[in-house]
């Protein structure tokens, strides 16, 4: 079972290498679409998208954890039952989204307050190559 951390969403798939269009996926953005500047000074009312990796995949850059069924569905669990109510950039956002699921499956997480998400993911792969447990694939 795979769980992929995305520049932009969190994807469960049960088969590798990994079909975005089809996979389950959850995204964490702002609710509004105008919302995108005012949520870097302000908190505004988030959404959580589901299939957020479908069709989003152009600059793809993902983590991919193959890990056991256990933690497959605690990841997943964690994804549904995230406070999507407020977004606020650089302290509740899609990459605070993806910290707290990537803890989840065992991955050591690098602070993620104010940090760009192909940043973030550039450095989650750093410090979780070849330390993982389970070894996730990383591409």
């Amino acid at each position: 079972m795979n769980m992929a951390s995305l520049d932009i969403a969190i994807a469960w798939s049960e088969t590798y290498p990994i079909d975005y269009s089809e996979c389950e996926s959850l995204g964490f953005v702002p609710r509004n679409f105008g919302d995108q500047i005012p949520s870097l000074f302000t908190s505004v009312s988030g959404l959580l998208v589901n299939h957020a990796a479908d069709g989003n995949t152009r600059n793809l850059d993902a983590v991919v954890a193959v890990v056991g069924e256990k933690s497959f569905h605690r990841s997943r669990q964690a994804g549904y039952a995230w406070d999507w109510r407020t977004f606020k950039v650089g302290s509740k956002d899609c990459v605070a989204f993806t910290n707290q699921i990537a803890g989840k499956v065992g991955l050591a997480t690098p602070d993620c307050h104010n940090k760009y998400p192909q940043d973030y993911i550039r450095e989650l792969k750093s410090i979780n190559k070849g330390s993982f447990y389970n070894q996730p694939r990383l591409h």
